[in-house]
């Protein structure tokens, strides 16, 4: 029964959500290994196994301590169940609304905020008066989900202050095959999308493929992103482009390896280094930056 469980988790880890966990994996392993030992170990045939159930379930029944430690265990899992966090459902365009940050949530993000690690990446900011770059994974949950979230702000800023911010997005993705500073595929369509996006960018259509991929980003596979590029990119030579055009991939990753970026998303406003905050933050975080600017 404990391989069964094993195996199908297995399947809807692989399969079904599309990530590779090496805890998953490790586990995965030890129970077919401790399968494998046991049936070695056992003098009987594990096809005896199936007359014994009823024996066994009779023996269970029997014992109290048994059926005690039975309903703790249903209660404790069904009370974990009900308490574990989720994710939130939000809406597919963003947060509907940018609740205004207090002055005593200002004072302690200001806080914060000077106490990040900065660096002086070398983006050019073309004239803006603040530079937002962004280190992403276009198979990142998080990083689709900072895409949509922050995409009004961006709007917004590029709306009120044109040519004053500058906003660039960066490859990190999490794929040894295009990012050799990781070691462990985490999304395995990462490169082909980030591939994706470049090519869409050249033909005009960006921010479609990004939009996409941000909505789909959990059912991503390589052949997916290749038929996305081709009817939303309007790419038509991706596999002959991938070749060059993965090299400009790996030159974004290196340049987040060497200024410490070891998760997506992972933002830099005019060089302070920054996580993925809430919508109304992020905001601030350039606001304020625009303050400085202009002091």
């Amino acid at each position: 029964m404990g391989l069964a469980v094993m195996l199908y988790l297995a399947y809807a880890s692989f399969f079904v959500l599309g990530a590779v966990c090496l805890f998953c994996l490790a586990t995965c392993a030890a129970v077919i290994g401790v399968f494998g030992l046991s049936a070695a170990a056992r003098s009987q045939p594990l096809a005896a196994l199936p007359r014994r159930l009823a024996v066994d379930l009779s023996a269970f029944a029997a014992s109290r301590g048994a059926l005690a430690l039975a309903a703790a265990f249903l209660a404790a899992s069904v009370g974990a169940a009900v308490a574990f966090p989720r994710e939130t459902s939000e809406p597919a365009s963003g947060p509907q609304a940018n609740p205004t940050v207090t002055d005593a949530e200002r004072a302690q993000f200001e806080q914060w905020f000077a106490a990040q690690p900065h660096v002086n990446l070398p983006v050019d900011p073309d004239g803006a008066k603040v530079l937002v770059v962004k280190f992403t994974d276009f198979q990142c949950p998080a990083c689709a989900k900072t895409y949509l979230d922050y995409k009004p702000i961006v709007a917004k800023y590029e709306a009120s202050h044109p040519g004053e911010v500058k906003f660039v997005t960066l490859d990190f993705p999490i794929h040894p095959a295009c990012n050799p500073g990781v070691q462990y595929v985490l999304h395995p369509a990462a490169c082909e999308a980030a591939v994706a996006v470049r090519l869409a960018r050249e033909r005009g259509n960006g921010e479609a493929m990004e939009d996409w991929l941000a909505f789909n980003h959990a059912t991503l596979t390589p052949e997916s992103v290749k038929e996305a590029a081709r009817t939303i990119g309007g790419v038509t030579n991706f596999d002959a482009r991938y070749a060059s055009a993965i090299e400009g991939v790996k030159t974004d990753a290196a340049l987040g390896g060497l200024n410490r970026v070891r998760s997506t998303p992972t933002f830099f406003v005019n060089g302070t280094q920054m996580p993925p905050v809430a919508p109304k933050f992020f905001d601030l975080a350039i606001a304020m930056a625009l303050e400085k600017a202009g002091k």
